[in-house]
């Protein structure tokens, strides 16, 4: 059950980091002086969710239920999209149909066994 659990929130919160710097640089501060701070403040507390949220994860799942930290991620993400999906006027632009697609990075010098050894 653990496992079905992981496998759904990475599923979930897979590309979430894209969507976000897509919309910070089409949004309202794109070209704007609070591109920057906007990047650190999520830089800041990418960190010390990286830090805490394992901390925490730990106590959790050691004290409580590990289930129960699969759930909470869960909801938190769930929350966090819930959150975003209104703020319709910062979403990028769908790609032009017509216009040719970019290379995968998948295609990229080495990319193939960096992802074999990633996923091994």
């Amino acid at each position: 059950m653990l496992f079905i659990a992981l496998f759904a929130v990475a599923a979930i919160g897979w590309a979430k980091y894209r969507r976000y710097r897509s919309r910070m640089e089409r949004g309202r501060i794109a070209g704007s002086n609070e591109i920057a701070p906007a990047y650190s403040f999520e830089s800041s507390a990418d960190e010390i969710i990286y830090v805490v949220g394992p901390l925490l994860a730990s106590v959790i799942a050691t004290e409580v239920d590990p289930l129960l930290v699969m759930i909470l991620a869960g909801v938190f993400i769930a929350a966090g999209a819930l959150l975003l999906a209104p703020l319709r006027g910062t979403q990028p632009p769908p790609h032009p149909v017509g216009e040719p697609r970019r290379r995968s990075a998948m295609r990229e010098h080495g990319m193939p066994l960096m992802f074999l050894s990633a996923i091994a």
